[in-house]
């Protein structure tokens, strides 16, 4: 190969690998990411213009109260005068439950029915005593019964519309001494079951001498009779 044509050939070949250097820097991510950034103004107004940041996102008032330092607590609520009075009427009513349930018809009497028992009370005790001693000598003669099982029935009902007052919030006399409830009886002459879907009927309870008893019909409470 003659000199004159190997230069050439050389300049040739410098020429290509410098071309394909440049090719390759300007197609590198380096090169692209910076290409895409570099962003040239229309005009001297564009370029002195900042670059808008993110919107901040508002606090939320609680945060930003916190942030600050300020505290935006709520007045407290003034005690219930009647709190105490429905906690015990709410465990009253879980013991009727458990009384019914076990089929205890005289104490469930005793304890809530009658505030002064008269003559006439006290033999409805003994009655419901006696029934319930026969009741429970026929559960345990002939368990599956149909009689005896609806029987046992009954009384879970009976139970449940006690126990569902527990979750009631009654009406307070002005005294503190008087509850009432919306009472749902059971389905005693239909499914024998207690759905509490019924007619509601108010019953009213009263404290006398520290108890609380189912209050009768008419009953006014002597004066000397205290919470």
């Amino acid at each position: 190969m003659k000199p004159n044509k190997f230069r050439v050939v050389v300049l040739v070949f410098v020429v290509l690998v410098i071309g394909g250097a440049i090719w390759l820097a300007r197609h590198t991510p380096e090169y692209v990411a910076t290409a895409t950034l570099t962003v040239i103004p229309a005009s001297k107004a564009d370029a002195t213009k900042p670059v808008a940041q993110a919107e901040q996102v508002e606090l939320p008032k609680a945060a930003a109260v916190a942030a600050k330092g300020e505290t935006d607590a709520a007045p407290a609520k003034p005690a219930d005068p009647n709190a105490a009075a429905q906690a015990e009427l709410k465990a009253a009513f879980l013991d009727m439950g458990r009384l019914i349930r076990a089929g205890d018809y005289a104490t469930f009497k005793e304890t809530y029915g009658y505030i002064a028992p008269s003559q006439s009370d006290l033999d409805d005790i003994q009655r419901a005593r006696e029934h319930q001693v026969s009741v429970a000598a026929a559960r345990a003669r002939d368990p599956d019964n149909p009689l005896t099982r609806h029987m046992q029935q009954l009384d879970i009902a009976g139970a449940q519309s006690y126990e569902a007052l527990a979750n009631q919030t009654p009406t307070f006399n002005s005294a503190g001494d008087e509850a009432t409830y919306q009472y749902i009886a059971p389905d005693y002459y239909g499914t024998g079951t207690y759905t509490g879907t019924g007619e509601p009927t108010p019953m009213t309870f009263i404290k006398i001498d520290g108890r609380w008893y189912a209050k009768p019909a008419n009953y006014k409470k002597p004066d000397s009779q205290g919470k």
